[in-house]
């Protein structure tokens, strides 16, 4: 999966997304039908995915999970021109 922060719009989670494991991610479902709900683990025989975040690992849902930010080319040089 790939996508863009905007540093511009978000300036202080430019800094705290490239501390690692700062970050965690949520994701929504709708309309979810589990094939049994007295189950330990339930199985979904339909869901509707409404959407995904990413936030602080301390507001996350699912606390384990990660991901890598990798600046881009161009960022790069933007950020060499700055110096």
């Amino acid at each position: 999966m790939a996508g863009y922060l905007f540093a511009r719009d978000f300036p202080e989670m430019e800094a705290k997304i490239q501390i690692e494991g700062a970050m965690g991610m949520s994701y929504e479902l709708a309309d979810a039908h589990v094939a049994d709900m007295r189950a330990q683990v339930w199985t979904l025989t339909r869901a509707t995915f409404t959407g995904a975040a990413i936030l602080l690992r301390e507001k996350a849902a699912y606390r384990s999970t990660s991901f890598r930010v990798k600046r881009s080319a161009m960022a790069e040089r933007r950020v060499a021109v700055a110096r």
